[in-house]
């Protein structure tokens, strides 16, 4: 009876340590944000330009903008791995992308979404959406977007 409570003691212990490891390497969200643009300096440093911060506001529907994410993650390790984005308006799909991302190397990752473009028809609820792998999907933004 010993032998079998000890057996299936170190049976948990590794399926433990696998769920640790497998977790362990999927990249997690820092933060992130949306913009009119973002530039990549020499020295590696982001310039991103009409940082989004609560609101968008525009005067006459209807109305194309294109809008830019830059999102950080810590990366545990290194890992290829597919992104989706999506951008909803009142929960309806406006723009969509998919992609595959190489980080090389454990730590801190910066990552610019090149820009989606997406046509206003009425105003409403925004939500910018990241999706790593086949994880959970995780708003980079959400905020009303409204007249001035």
């Amino acid at each position: 009876m010993q032998e079998e409570a000890d057996r299936l003691n170190r049976f948990i212990a590794n399926v433990l340590d696998m769920t640790r490891i497998m977790t362990s390497s999927v990249p997690t969200i820092r933060f992130g944000l949306i913009c009119d643009d973002i530039r990549k300096e020499d020295n590696g440093k982001f310039i991103a330009i009409g940082i989004y911060a609560g609101d968008i506001r525009i005067s006459v529907l209807p109305f194309s903008l294109a809008l830019v994410g830059l999102i950080s993650f810590d990366i545990p390790a290194p890992i290829e791995t597919n992104i989706e984005i999506i951008i909803l308006l009142n929960e309806k799909q406006m723009a969509h992308a998919t992609g595959e991302v190489s980080f090389k190397e454990a730590g801190i990752a910066m990552l610019s979404v090149p820009k989606m473009l997406v046509r206003f028809e009425e105003y409403g609820d925004l939500h910018y959406r990241i999706k790593i792998g086949d994880g959970d999907w995780t708003d980079i933004f959400n905020g009303p977007v409204r007249a001035p």
